[in-house]
Formats: C-alpha cells, sequence, structure tokens
C-alpha cells in the first residue's frame, strides 16, 4: 500500500503504510535512513503545483515491439511490461524500461518448440517476494489457451501453469492478471473458462500449483457477476474483492467479496444509472474501496463512467460522473486507477478531453487525471494523439514518486507509448508483500535506502539487509 513518505535528507524518516493480512488493521513501518536520501529521480521532481509530461518511448513496430501493456516496478529500480504482438511471427515480448526511457527486450515469447512457452502476453506482471515477476499470455502453451510463466528481471522464463489444461477448461480461460498474497501464493481472475464458463477466481502456489476458488454465474441468471476483471485485490479482513465485467442483478457488472474457502458474497449490482462495465478496483488506507467503471453515470458524452467508494459490507457512492463538462472535456471512458502516496488516486481515461484536434474529433483522445477521495478532480494532461491516444491506459507510480504508463496505440508511431507523468510527489516506500506474518522476510523497495539504520514495525525493530540502493531486505 503506497501511502509513505519521504522526506528530507540526513536522518530522514520514510513511513508506509502495510495492510495487515496477519498484522491485522494498518500496521506502519519506519525506515530511518542516516545518509543523504537525494537520487537523481529525486532533483528532477517539480513543485507540487507543476505537472510535468513526458513520453519516454515510442513503439514502432521494428523489433516487433508495439501495443504495451501496463508496466511493473522491479526491484532494481526499473520497470518491466509486455507487449502484444503485431504479427503472427513473433507473439510478445517483455521488456526492461530505466525510468530515463532505455529499453531492452530480454524475451520474446514463442520461443520454444509448439509456443511451449505462451505467446501473447496480455496482462501486467506482477512482482513476487523473491523478485521475479509473474504473469501471463493469451495463446501456446500446452493447450494453445495460454500460460502464467515466471520470468528473472535478467528474462529467464519458466511456465508454472498451462491454461485450460483440465477437461472443458474447468480451471478457466484467459487470465486477466495475478495479485501477490501475504501468504506467498498469487490470486488471480480468468475471464472465462470455468464450471459455467463465465470466468474464475484461483489460488496459485509458487510452484504453479492452481486452485479454484470459485466459478462464476453459478447462480440463476449470473446474478453472482461474469466475467471477472481484474484480478481481486486484498481487503484489510484478509479476504478477497474484486469486480465482474458483466452479470450482476442488471447485467452491467458486479463488485464481490471472496473468502479464501471460496464463499462469494455480491456486494453490490451495477445498474448503468449508477455506473456499468467496471474495471478498477483499489484498497485505500481508511479500509474502503475506489474504482471506476467505464460506462454508465449521469455524464452527457459518448463515453461516460464514474468514480466511485463501496465499503466492505457493500455501502456504495457515486463520487464522481464523467463527461459532466462540455464536450466531455473532464475526460470520459474511466480505464484505470492508482492510490499515490498523496493520498489522492490518479488515473486515465480513454476518451474524453480534447476533441478538437484532427485525430482527436469526437471522441477525444482521453486524459489524465487526479481525484481526491471526495470525488474532486483535477485534469493533469490531455492526450492529443502523438502523445498518446485512442487506446488502453494503464498508469502506475514507482517509488521515486512520478508515475508511469503506457497507451497500446497511440504515440507517433500508431504502436503505442511509454509515458512518465511528474505532479511533484514525493519519494516513497513500498512492501513486497503488503501483508504476512510476523517474522517472515519482506522487500522494502525506494529510491535511494542505502543509508538505512533501522527499520521498525510499529515500533518494533526488525533485522534487516541492504541489498541494493533501491531495496532492503
Amino acid at each position: 500500500m503506497r501511502n509513505g513518505k519521504q522526506k528530507g535528507n540526513d536522518g530522514a524518516r520514510t513511513n508506509a503504510a502495510a495492510m495487515g493480512g496477519w498484522l491485522r488493521g494498518l500496521s506502519f513501518i519506519c525506515v530511518v535512513l542516516t545518509a543523504a536520501m537525494t537520487s537523481p529521480a529525486q532533483e528532477e521532481q517539480p513543485s507540487a503545483s507543476t505537472v510535468r509530461f513526458k513520453v519516454l518511448f515510442n513503439f514502432s513496430g521494428a523489433d516487433f515491439l508495439a501495443y504495451p501493456v501496463a508496466l511493473a516496478q522491479g526491484t532494481d529500480g526499473n520497470l518491466y511490461g509486455t507487449t502484444w504482438p503485431i504479427t503472427t511471427t513473433n507473439p510478445g515480448t517483455l521488456y526492461r524500461l530505466t525510468p530515463a526511457g532505455t529499453l531492452t527486450t530480454i524475451y520474446n515469447f514463442c520461443s520454444q518448440p509448439n509456443c511451449a512457452d505462451g505467446g501473447n502476453p496480455s496482462q501486467p506482471l506482477t512482482l513476487g517476494t523473491d523478485g521475479d515477476f509473474c504473469g501471463a499470455t493469451s495463446s501456446g502453451g500446452a493447450s494453445g489457451n495460454g500460460t502464467i510463466f515466471k520470468v528473472t528481471p535478467s528474462g529467464a522464463l519458466t511456465v508454472l501453469y498451462n491454461i485450460c489444461s483440465q477437461a472443458n477448461c474447468a480451471d478457466g480461460s484467459f487470465s486477466v492478471g495475478l495479485t501477490l498474497g501475504g501468504d506467498g501464493n498469487f490470486y488471480g481472475a480468468m475471464f472465462g473458462g470455468g464450471a459455467y464458463n463465465n470466468g474464475t477466481v484461483f489460488q496459485l502456489t509458487p510452484q504453479g500449483a492452481l486452485t479454484t476458488l470459485y466459478s462464476f454465474c453459478s447462480q440463476t441468471n449470473c446474478v453472482d457477476g461474469s466475467h471477472p476483471e481484474p484480478p481481486p485485490v486484498f481487503g484489510a479482513d484478509g479476504n478477497l474483492y474484486g469486480i465482474t465485467y458483466g452479470g450482476g442483478a442488471y447485467g452491467a457488472g458486479s463488485i464481490y467479496r471472496l473468502t479464501l474457502g471460496g464463499k462469494l458474497t455480491t456486494l453490490h449490482s451495477l445498474d448503468f444509472s449508477d455506473g456499468g462495465i467496471p474495471n478498477s478496483l483499489v484498497l485505500a488506507p481508511d479500509g474502503d474501496f475506489y474504482g471506476l467503471a467505464g460506462e454508465g453515470g449521469t455524464g452527457d458524452g459518448p463515453f461516460n463512467g464514474v468514480f466511485f467508494r463501496i465499503t466492505p459490507s457493500g455501502a456504495y457512492t457515486v463520487l464522481y460522473n464523467f463527461c459532466s463538462l462540455p464536450n466531455c472535456g473532464d475526460g470520459g471512458a474511466p480505464a484505470t486507477l492508482v492510490y499515490a502516496n498523496d493520498g489522492n488516486f490518479y488515473g486515465a481515461n480513454d476518451g474524453g478531453g480534447n476533441t478538437t484536434a484532427s485525430p482527436c474529433v469526437t471522441y477525444g483522445c482521453g486524459t489524465i487525471f487526479k481525484m481526491t477521495p471526495k470525488g474532486v478532480l483535477t485534469t493533469l494532461h490531455v492526450f492529443n494523439g502523438t502523445t498518446g491516444g485512442f487506446g488502453n491506459f494503464a498508469l502506475a507510480q514507482a517509488t521515486n514518486g512520478s508515475f508511469y504508463g503506457t497507451d497500446d496505440i497511440g504515440g507517433t508511431n500508431g504502436g503505442g507509448a511509454i509515458f512518465a507523468l511528474s505532479a511533484g510527489l514525493s519519494p516513497f516506500v513500498q512492501l513486497v508483500p503488503t501483508s504476512g506474518k510476523v517474522g517472515e522476510a519482506i522487500q522494502i523497495l525506494g529510491s535511494n535506502l542505502t543509508g538505512a539504520s533501522s527499520v521498525t514495525f510499529n515500533g518494533t525493530p526488525a533485522a534487516f539487509l541492504v541489498s541494493s540502493r533501491p531495496k532492503i531486505t
């Protein structure tokens, strides 16, 4: 949970909230640094009132690089991501990107005979406790329906599970990504397959043993939801919370709670008047969840959508209706949401914003926005096509305080782009995983942690090792 703030230089303290799990509620970590904490990334931070946007990389299709998926930060401070295929002869890549924008391809999919390693990597990577990433492909593998894989930062890939390996795809099909649990296991969702062919939620051990926790559409008329996306997140109570793309009481999607024992409770069914087709759900330090629905609401535009809050008990409130401004100037079709270390939410809209520039007429090219927990929106950047636009935006905050994002079809060459946005936020630390049993090892990621002299959790000292400039174990 990223609400820590890195302050000052000598003798500075870094605070970050760590979700309970076995440690119930919110626990606090304090890292005391005796050395200066200044780094090149910090020195470039603008004032809080200044927003800086920069395209770091334009995909051109050369070397089969195009259509990037969301980025994930590694323990080395670099960013890692995948690209979709642009030809049938090269079904996607894995790449490493420095914060300055230097991109290196570290793996080409379908490198193994019969594409046993999978192809078409379709979802963001998830950082594990060992510093490696887990991800998924939607083609190739033993069944031709994709794989769940593990890959090192240097590009050594291991297939953990072949999707759709059970009869009738009872284990699910088309993974929508993974969430790291405090028990060291991964939890994820399949968009299709399962007992009723409408998706599943599953647990995957680091060794690749998969257990289906729930199959959607097990209730009449799919009132329990259908086609979950993205993967569920953990609540402060240790349960999984997630959203479905369809189903629910009104067919516009649902928000659910799922115990690790497989008991599902539908917390809210959307009906388009209060949003429809939810696509993002984020846990905030207040214990409530905040999210986006890509359609519905009361806005007056071609996309619309809402920003909402829902409590763990299911009390649902629309906090903002997109396309509320003339010509959808505030953006529409919100696509991604992250909770940042200043206590606000940051996200991107796939449409709206600039509707006058030639590539953006009618629908707009999208925006990046800041949203307070009370639903006050500030537009930070408006895309114009050449700086990104028309695609599915993804956004993540790195521990240097800046945001990094991808656009899968915009940019100067039409093959997608990677961009950075600095909004004057301070560096912070991030825990991997965010919960666990007392005494277990975790990783603390930051920008410059080499001067750490002590680490405490709720005031209790912890043994630690400074592994590298951006990582403490």
